[in-house]
């Protein structure tokens, strides 16, 4: 069973907010219908382990794919079962503006159905980052990509070490997969080449969801309307605080056009 043709194979979706993870599921859904299906806990924060993963899907024998916000690593490892992991990384400051968009669409339309969305209805841009900024030492809108890699929660309070980083960065390039959200469609290209050696078959059609009013603008247009939305104070520490997180993505593109390379070798 140490073979994966010979395992019961299972995509699973790791759903990071304002990662595309939206669009990535309505591809799943199309391609799955009733074999798709989401697995969260009880609260928006809520974090589900290896442990309760891998009984989620032992005692669901008809899922062919898997969505989660909540799910954390490490990937399970089950005997007879193979776990294909789909994770999209962001740029870090890019991100920031797209979950304020959405979390005031949310909290003006929905009302306070989190804290952040609540937030975001009150306050401006700034304000909203600066609350932000001052609620976790890592958090949602600063080196989110670093702490979550290191799957556990202590990193959201606590100062992340170069020893960290370097673990995180480890974990990145460990994973059999990972797509990033500005390359988008060459993400889905590495995606249908994972799944191929799986034996699996996908529709690669996709409708964007949730996107923000910048969407279809460059990076780097996107970028500078962030830069000019805000004080130059204000900027240079919410570049500081996402310090990892801009290292970890410049890596992370390396990594990724080297799978491409190795792919388009093959």
């Amino acid at each position: 069973m140490n073979d994966k043709k010979d395992k019961r194979i299972v995509i699973f979706h790791y759903h990071i907010f304002k990662n595309a993870g939206s669009t990535i599921d309505n591809m799943l859904k199309n391609n799955f219908g009733s074999s798709w299906v989401t697995y969260d806990g009880e609260q928006a924060h809520s974090r589900l382990s290896s442990h309760e993963i891998e009984n989620f899907i032992s005692n669901n024998p008809k899922c062919r794919a898997i969505s989660s916000h909540n799910a954390i690593l490490p990937i399970p490892k089950i005997n007879d079962i193979y776990i294909a992991p789909i994770i999209f990384l962001r740029h870090p400051l890019d991100r920031v503006r797209s979950i304020y968009d959405f979390e005031r669409h949310q909290g003006l339309t929905a009302g306070p159905v989190s804290r952040g969305a609540d937030h975001a209805s009150k306050l401006s841009f700034k304000d909203y980052i600066r609350w932000r900024l001052d609620f976790t030492t890592n958090g949602v809108t600063h080196n989110h990509h670093t702490a979550w890699l290191l799957h556990h929660p202590r990193y959201n309070r606590h100062k992340i070490q170069q020893h960290d980083y370097e673990q995180a960065l480890k974990n990145l390039k460990n994973l059999p997969y990972f797509g990033l959200v500005e390359q988008f469609e060459e993400s889905l290209f590495v995606l249908s080449a994972f799944l191929k050696e799986l034996k699996i078959e996908i529709k690669l059609d996709y409708k964007v969801k949730n996107s923000s009013k910048h969407y279809g603008k460059s990076l780097d247009e996107r970028l500078e309307e962030l830069r000019l939305s805000l004080d130059k104070e204000t900027w240079d520490e919410i570049e500081s605080r996402n310090k990892l997180d801009l290292q970890l993505y410049e890596i992370a593109k390396i990594e990724f056009q080297g799978r491409i390379k190795s792919i388009l070798q093959t």
